[in-house]
């Protein structure tokens, strides 16, 4: 069953099977022991929540299709997600600017920004924002310093990568990354904690979160 919802997918160790999202659609979600019947589900549950919309009378979103990338930096895209978090933990931040980034290349083929991200103990890290925010366990939006105006499509993407992960606790988001392909590629054989400034390559990002959504 095809449709035109970008999904956003990750593997549970807790419930043994993968969580699929259709950020478009509030509250649209569904599960599968492999990621292929994630992605089946999902699809009979999008008909299904297009279905009781139209016979509740309620407006349908339409699946975001395209966006118009700016060229934003990495640190134009956390100064939009603290708008939208308020004040949050710097590992925190680092991880939804790289979800970010790894659902536009998975969705668009296209990174949300340039900077590379480093595989660093606690998950993946922009440098350049990690020197933005040093020395700091908390940061909002007004100590970082951008007044480049994001698209409406782009911030878009950002909000439906939020809806996912924003909720969840850091450390959550830390081990979720330890256990997906880019940041284990880029570590290679470094034990968890050693400290490493290796990056993840932008096309191994694509690759595996092209394979997890469902479009």
């Amino acid at each position: 069953m095809n449709h035109d919802y970008k999904t956003i997918a990750y593997y549970s160790k807790e419930d043994k099977s993968y969580i699929i999202f259709a950020p478009d659609l509030p509250g649209c979600f569904s599960d599968g022991k492999t990621i292929d019947e994630a992605k089946e589900n999902i699809a009979v549950i999008i008909e299904e929540w297009k279905e009781l919309a139209q016979d509740l009378g309620k407006d349908i979103p339409k699946p975001l299709k395209e966006v118009d990338y700016t060229k934003a930096s990495a640190w134009d895209v956390a100064k939009y997600i603290l708008s939208r978090t308020g004040p949050i933990s710097t590992i925190m931040l680092q991880k939804l600017v790289y979800y970010c980034d790894a659902w536009s290349l998975g969705w668009f083929h296209t990174p949300l920004f340039e900077q590379e991200i480093q595989a660093w103990a606690k998950g993946p890290v922009v440098y350049e924002l990690f020197n933005m925010h040093r020395g700091r366990y908390v940061v909002s939006d007004k100590e970082i310093n951008s007044n480049h105006k994001l698209s409406d499509s782009e911030k878009r993407l950002i909000d439906n990568v939020l809806t996912v992960y924003a909720n969840e606790d850091p450390e959550w988001l830390v081990d979720l990354t330890h256990s997906e392909e880019p940041w284990i590629a880029a570590r290679g054989d470094l034990p968890e904690n050693d400290s490493s400034n290796n990056i993840i390559q932008k096309s191994a990002i694509e690759k595996y979160y092209s394979n997890l959504s469902a479009c």
